[in-house]
């Protein structure tokens, strides 16, 4: 079984090595690096693992139709979507292996919490991602797509059958001052739509203690997320059943409704559409 992840970068160097060792369970790194000057794309380039395919201007729907069409090529059968500053917990691994040898579930949904420079390192910022399961790895499908919008296009759709896996995913959201500001000059000058707040500082209301992120309940319970819950046991691996919410109706109808769009060619219709609400 081949393992993939997929990635865009632009002046990640301090992130990279660090990077790469999180995932040891990826056998290909594929990556579109966007005119970066700092040794980002050389880097990539000496890895023997690692694919790189340099990208001029800002566009994620183009880099992550070409990062799908080179999964394909290279015959992938699961594919993972991080941002190069994205890490995945150490029980990640062992929670991998068990959903691929032991289910057959054909999507892994991750919740992800965030960092900021100016709080404190026990602390982080509950994401969407953390609160409704975020789509990180699919088993790559011919039906397996992502919005070709310019900014903002989600992840995976049209797979058949999520878990969320408990192991949560930490983003280095703003790393610095100078981050903060450069990450609001390209997103908005990429979304002609709205104007990006510069975020120096977080509100420390908005802050959670790190820990009771990745165990509790409190913010929301593990049958709330419309599938299946991967917690470990005492012989192992055990899954919560959902319960009968909105979530669960709403994750329903997009596996109902997925396979006929696909059939009739919508699915490219259907993904611009539901970006565009987001």
């Amino acid at each position: 079984m081949k393992i993939a992840v997929i990635a865009r970068c632009k002046n990640e160097i301090e992130n990279l090595e660090k990077w790469l060792e999180n995932k040891p369970f990826c056998d290909l790194f594929l990556i579109t690096d966007n005119e970066s000057t700092d040794g980002s794309f050389e880097f990539l380039s000496r890895k023997p693992n690692v694919i790189v395919n340099p990208v001029v201007g800002f566009d994620e729907g183009r880099d992550f139709q070409i990062l799908l069409a080179l999964a394909r090529e290279h015959k992938v059968d699961w594919v993972f979507k991080f941002d190069c500053d994205e890490f995945v917990g150490e029980d990640f691994n062992l929670e991998l292996k068990y959903i691929l040898n032991q289910t057959d579930f054909d999507c892994i949904r991750l919740r992800k919490i965030s960092k900021h420079y100016s709080a404190p390192q026990d602390k982080c910022i509950l994401s969407r991602e953390y609160l409704h399961g975020g789509v990180y790895g699919v088993k790559l499908s011919p039906r397996i797509d992502i919005s070709d919008r310019k900014i903002h296009v989600g992840s995976f759709c049209f797979y058949k059958k999520s878990v969320i896996a408990s192991s949560l995913v930490t983003h280095f959201w703003v790393r610095s001052e100078a981050d903060a500001i450069e990450r609001a000059r390209i997103y908005t000058e990429a979304d002609t739509n709205r104007i990006y707040e510069v975020r120096k500082n977080v509100s420390g209301e908005n802050l959670v203690d790190i820990e009771t992120a990745k165990s509790s309940q409190k913010f929301k319970r593990f049958d709330e997320y419309g599938a299946p819950f991967l917690i470990k046991s005492d012989d192992g691996y055990s899954l919560i059943k959902p319960k009968l919410n909105k979530t669960l109706v709403k994750q329903f109808l997009k596996e109902v409704l997925w396979p006929i769009l696909c059939w009739f060619g919508l699915s490219r219709s259907y993904l611009n559409l539901a970006r565009k609400k987001r």
